[in-house]
């Protein structure tokens, strides 16, 4: 099971600047990249054992088990707060989540590429 808080700024895209200060913004943002990180490291448990992931070649692993946990975080963070820079920021436009996801999913993917082509393979 995976325990996530609610929060009424979860999108901090969307919600009134006029309203919430940027320190619950920012509260806010952290709240949820924590609960999207929590929400992947459970499915990513749920279809395959770190045994079983770590029996494969490398190339075949999970992408969680590719990449040392860290880097694999720090990619959907870097991409989470890569949306949010601009200026001004939108205020009526809606985040494309899914899209976000993807290029943070195909960053992960190139690191673990090239991190596999170094002389020793770092164990996740």
């Amino acid at each position: 099971m995976i325990k996530i808080t609610k929060s009424q700024t979860a999108d901090t895209r969307s919600c009134d600047p006029k309203t919430v200060t940027k320190e619950q913004l920012r509260k806010s943002s952290e709240q949820h990249i924590g609960d999207v990180c929590k929400a992947i490291d459970f499915f990513t448990a749920t279809t395959m054992s770190k045994e079983e992931a770590m029996a494969l070649p490398v190339a075949e692993r999970p992408l969680a088990y590719r990449l040392p946990g860290g880097i694999y975080h720090a990619v959907f963070e870097a991409v989470g707060k890569a949306s949010m820079c601009w200026n001004p920021r939108p205020h009526d436009n809606v985040f494309n989540s899914e899209e976000a996801s993807k290029v943070a999913v195909y960053l992960c993917f190139k690191i673990a590429e090239e991190i596999e082509k170094l002389p020793v393979v770092p164990n996740p």
